[in-house]
């Protein structure tokens, strides 16, 4: 037997998992290397990250056998999630956009005492 012993909804939640997860992959290492330069690594970090969610899913759908051991294998991922997805981004949009607005008005500064 392959993999745990999953209903249906949950085999079905479970591919729909890897296929929005590959899409992360390649959509975040475009991202990398035709994005914006401050958020390169961010997606790069996100790409890698996904990259661990569907091994995970391909791991619970093919090898493990309970899913608790598959839950508590995943949870130390999903920490790291938190951080990686949902506040390194902002942190990052944070940081390029005073960035940018520092330069602007420098700029701007610079115009009128000309």
């Amino acid at each position: 037997m392959l993999g745990a012993t999953l209903s249906l909804t949950d085999t079905v939640v479970a591919w729909l998992n890897v296929a929005l997860v590959t899409a992360s992959i390649i959509v975040n290492w475009s991202a990398f290397y035709k994005g914006i330069p401050g958020l390169r690594m961010v997606h790069a970090a996100i790409a890698v990250l996904s990259t661990f969610y569907v091994l995970g899913y391909i791991w619970l759908l093919s090898f493990v056998h309970d899913v608790a051991t598959w839950s508590s294998a995943m949870r130390g991922l999903s920490i790291l999630a938190w951080f990686i997805v949902w506040i390194a981004p902002a942190l990052q949009s944070i940081k390029i956009w005073r960035s940018m607005r520092t330069a602007v008005l420098r700029e701007v500064s610079e115009a009128c005492e000309r």
